[in-house]
């Protein structure tokens, strides 16, 4: 058997196998053979028909059954003998063959490409960290605020107060022919700047004719009809509420289950200080993949994307009540970087012949009580499954090849050039 083997991409592979004609003829017979043994031929006991008789009258069927046994043993054994390793279950593109000459068969299928990280060091990688500002703990108070805020009837309506009114539809003589009920904030919502600036400063019980809509809205309600835009209604106001912030002081603290205003404050920015440092360890970390990525460039076979992506698509379409292949379109790209991260990550610890010793594992064990605010005894023993499992270890070696990735590159701020970039990029 010959074997022929042709790379179309990295990740792409044609593989030609020609039957020498000898060969493929006694695979055939044999094929004739077995189906000797229930086809029945009149005149012939089952099993002693002649083969040629059999072949005459099951052609069709017995080239069909030729294919169907003997392809794919042609196939493995060549891939045997080549010592190749498809990712895919690969099917015949082309088969050429007629009784008496040489089978010729051409199957295409997907490969891991060889994956080679030679620039991982001493590179420069953009990475602009969050920093902590003492605005952040003001923004994070006002949240609480609002949280802990009443709402309260208000004398007359202004920008943010909530209007529960009822929308009256005018016909052509003015008169009401609909009524609906709407509920509102005044300067947040999707009607006109003309809608929320004659409703400034109503009361309740005001009427106040005016039109909705100026332009075609992005999403018009069915209640609302067509043909909207310029139509006047009357706005009947039957409520306004403004909200009421608690003033932030010693109460303000106590209510949110705080000694006082500084142990909040102070416990606040302990909180931000510490989502800061995860979030720029994450980012950093993206930053690095993705300069490895960018310097060492690979595709992967399509194949193992669409099926990560398939597998995302499962687990995330539930929550959203969809069906996955609504979604898996979506998940293409960001299960490409997902792979791509993890063969990068495979194939540095490989390289950097990165161990895990009991010091490593009880570094990390003691980080992650520490997060948890947990004693490390207490942890171990919570956590124990976990530990002894062998995802562990591989967490122990992917911190241990981030910790040595950060010390051997080296990080620059985002420069204005960059953002030009950016922005000729998108």
């Amino acid at each position: 058997m010959k074997i022929e083997i042709k790379e179309l991409t990295s990740t792409s592979t044609e593989m030609t196998i020609i039957v020498p004609a000898e060969q493929a003829k006694k695979d055939y017979d044999l094929i004739l053979k077995k189906m000797s043994k229930f086809v029945v031929i009149p005149g012939f006991r089952k099993g002693k028909a002649p083969l040629s008789m059999i072949e005459r009258n099951y052609k069709d069927y017995a080239r069909e059954e030729f294919f169907e046994k003997k392809l794919s043993e042609y196939y493995n054994d060549a891939l045997k003998e080549k010592d190749v390793h498809p990712i895919n279950e690969a099917k015949p593109i082309d088969i050429q063959w007629q009784k008496g000459n040489e089978l010729k068969a051409t199957f295409s299928f997907e490969v891991m490409p060889e994956i080679k990280i030679e620039k991982y060091k001493d590179l420069d990688i953009t990475f602009q960290p969050i920093e902590f500002q003492d605005s952040m703990i003001e923004e994070t108070m006002e949240k609480y605020q609002y949280e802990l805020a009443n709402w309260i009837d208000a004398e007359t309506a202004d920008t943010g107060d909530e209007i529960k009114a009822k929308f009256k539809f005018l016909d052509e003589e003015g008169n009401v022919s609909k009524t609906v009920q709407r509920t509102f904030f005044l300067g947040d919502n999707s009607y006109c700047d003309e809608f929320n600036k004659k409703l400034e400063k109503a009361k309740p019980k005001d009427e106040i004719k005016t039109i909705l809509f100026d332009k075609e809205p992005e999403s018009a309600n069915n209640e609302l009809g067509k043909d909207i835009v310029g139509r006047e209604f009357l706005i009947e106001v039957e409520t306004v509420k403004t909200m009421d912030l608690p003033e932030i002081n010693d109460e303000f603290a106590k209510d949110l289950e705080y000694d006082n205003l500084e142990k909040l404050q102070k416990d606040i920015e302990q909180q931000i200080r510490s989502n800061i440092e995860k979030t720029n360890k994450e980012n950093k970390k993206k930053a690095i993949f993705s300069k490895l990525i960018a310097e060492n460039p690979f595709d992967l076979p399509k194949t193992i994307i669409e099926n990560y992506a398939n597998q995302k698509a499962k687990e995330i379409a539930p929550k959203y009540q969809i069906k996955p292949e609504e979604i898996i379109h979506l998940m293409k790209e960001s299960a490409e970087t997902d792979l791509k991260n993890f063969y990068v990550t495979q194939e540095l610890i490989k390289q950097l012949a990165i161990k895990v010793e009991d010091q490593d594992r009880e570094d990390v064990i003691k980080e992650a009580a520490a997060n948890l605010k947990m004693d490390i005894d207490e942890y171990k023993k919570m956590y124990q499954s976990q530990i002894n499992n062998e995802n562990f270890d591989y967490a122990v070696q992917e911190k241990k090849l981030f910790d040595f990735l950060e010390k051997n590159n080296n990080f620059v701020k985002e420069t204005k050039k960059d953002e030009s970039e950016k922005d000729e990029e998108k």
